[in-house]
């Protein structure tokens, strides 16, 4: 039986359910009838629609919480054999094998490749399969990260340096500021070796068929061999939609929490006291990194209303499409007097960054650290079972077509002709209104497609791919390959991942109430959630609990009364969002 965090077992799948809705939202609703229309529609349409694009912005979230989940396991990889040198070995080949995977994704299996294509009728569907592996998507990030955080951590753990917890977060600390303040330093370097990268337009004949594509793309068979190679050396650098700069800072965050979690069960199976200081210093710096970067995002919209179109709501939201759209749209302008337009991408960065680290730091802090990672892994299967295969989710997204098909049968969802059926169907084609039917059939989809594979161990999907290969080429893996047999990978036991984990605590329930610990948490939160008001529903059920395990006191009365507040506010404004039209606040 295998031992797991509940928490990052529930953040991976959060994160890789909100990819879904995400690309599926942005795949077939209307966008255009709906930025030409937005003063028509009711308040509410605004909220989901911002929701919408800082959730689209959280690319980063599956990249920090596989970084936390990769440290853990390089860490007791070294504490177990005592071997660094076969734990870079396995970091560098895995990641490799996940980069050659993430390339054959995106250019042939993945739902924006060929096969995608091909489901949607396109005629040049096979094209893709020449130029669209270079791309720079979540799986290649986490890929190179793996690569480059086995290399670090191997140079860290010399001479029994991984038992230097301190030391090693204070210098991935480091490492993330200089990745940060570097990157723009990199993205110039790229543009000067490449001017227009990565968005500069180029016109390619794919034998015979004429593609419009951006210069970041090599193309096989057309391209001269060296072009092929240095260019796929420049994505991971200053290539869309996540190149490691500055996405290697959030892997190196992750990293920290990985080695924190390390060092807190260190001092637990020890019987040491276990302080949770520092996830309390990690939840006020992420609302601090929130705060400052929605300020600054928000005066640089101030001062460029048009920002909102050009830089923003076109794209993946991503941080190198910001600083090139402004750098090409508003060249040496300048906002705050000193700042240039371009640098918005920092700003909104910070915002999304601090947003994801507070958020994990809190669910971590709610969660192994209250004693409550059993039933907290019970409540959250349904999230955990798309982190579980979250690589083939991501790939297999093209399912969606089934869903589309299907509403389409009904008068009040768009038709298609039936050459449609067997031809091209055209995307972005539901209102605002039955994009959300779609969401909903297209779960339901989901999880039955889930359920059923799990009855055959995942067998056939990505993960499964690469345990297997995993098996052949890494040394370690291969004793594990002769006990599994060929249908099945340890990797993916559902049983002992799913249903049955030996779930770890950090601090275990009984020893929570001793202190009044959960009442104080209440009555800290729940002034967070009069701004944030998710946490208001934390906090409500932390204070709720408390007074059952620690009786009725100051802290958790003051927790139940402010977090009712905050609820009240927001559901205020919620049901009045049904009504208000968009044209009310005279921003469009």
């Amino acid at each position: 039986m295998s031992k797991r965090f509940a928490s990052i077992d529930f953040l991976r799948g959060l994160a890789i359910l909100l990819m879904v809705f995400v690309h599926t939202f942005m795949r077939w609703i209307d966008r255009d009838t709906v930025q030409s229309n937005i003063n028509d529609y009711r308040l509410i349409i605004l909220w989901l629609m911002l929701g919408l694009i800082f959730i689209g912005a959280w690319a980063g979230f599956f990249l920090m919480v596989s970084a936390a989940g990769n440290m853990i396991s390089m860490y007791k990889g070294v504490e177990k054999s005592g071997k660094v040198g076969d734990m870079v070995l396995k970091q560098v080949l895995g990641g490799t094998l996940l980069l050659f995977c993430g390339v054959l994704v995106e250019s042939v299996l993945g739902y924006h490749a060929a096969l995608g294509e091909l489901v949607l009728g396109k005629n040049d569907w096979w094209t893709h399969i020449f130029y669209r592996g270079y791309h720079m998507e979540t799986i290649h990030a986490i890929a190179w990260c793996i690569i480059l955080n086995g290399i670090i951590q191997g140079i860290l753990s010399i001479n029994g340096g991984w038992k230097k917890i301190n030391r090693n977060i204070i210098i991935y600390s480091i490492l993330a500021i200089v990745v940060i303040v570097g990157t723009v330093f990199v993205w110039q370097g790229v543009r000067t070796l490449l001017p227009g990268y990565p968005f500069a337009d180029r016109v390619v004949d794919i034998f015979g068929v004429s593609k419009n594509l951006d210069i970041q793309y090599g193309v096989l068979g057309v391209d001269p061999f060296f072009e092929l190679v240095w260019k796929f050396f420049l994505i991971p650098l200053a290539g869309k939609h996540e190149p490691i700069f500055p996405f290697l800072a959030i892997s190196f965050i992750g990293s920290i929490i990985g080695l924190f979690l390390m060092r807190k069960q260190q001092e637990m199976e020890e019987n040491k006291p276990v302080s949770t200081k520092l996830l309390k210093y990690g939840m006020i710096i992420g609302l601090v990194l929130f705060v400052i970067g929605l300020i600054g995002t928000g005066l640089f919209v101030i001062q460029r209303p048009s920002a909102i179109d050009n830089i923003i709501l076109p794209h993946h939201f991503d941080v190198i499409h910001m600083y090139v759209e402004g750098l090409e749209s508003y060249g040496s302008d300048f906002v705050f007097g000193f700042i240039p337009f371009s640098f918005i991408w920092l700003p909104w960065f910070l915002m999304v960054t601090g947003a994801q680290f507070g958020a994990i730091c809190l669910i971590l802090r709610t969660v192994e650290f209250r004693g409550k990672s059993k039933p907290f892994g019970r409540k959250t299967r349904y999230f955990r079972r798309y982190g579980f295969v979250a690589f083939s989710i991501y790939a297999y997204q093209f399912v969606d077509i089934l869903a589309v098909y299907l509403l389409t049968l009904i008068p009040w969802f768009p038709s298609l002709t039936w050459s449609s059926y067997f031809g091209s169907v055209p995307e972005n084609m539901f209102d605002v209104y039955q994009i959300w039917p779609l969401l909903i059939l297209i779960f339901v989809i989901y999880e039955i497609l889930i359920r059923f594979w799990e009855k055959a161990h995942f067998t056939l999907g990505y993960e499964w791919f690469i345990a297997k290969i995993a098996g052949v080429v890494i040394p370690s893996q291969r004793k594990l390959k002769k006990k599994e047999g060929f249908f099945r990978t340890i990797r993916l036991d559902v049983n002992g991942g799913i249903y049955n984990p030996e779930w770890i605590e950090i601090v275990p329930g009984e020893s929570v109430h001793t202190s009044l610990a959960d009442s104080k948490l209440s009555g800290k939160l729940c002034w967070i959630g009069i701004f944030i008001p998710p946490i208001s529903f934390v906090s409500l059920g932390i204070a709720s609990n408390s007074m059952k395990t620690e009786g009725k006191n100051k802290y958790n009365k003051r927790g139940l009364i402010v977090s009712l507040i905050g609820l009240g506010i927001a559901v205020s404004i919620f049901i009045a969002s049904f009504f208000l039209p968009i044209s009310a606040l005279g921003l469009f």
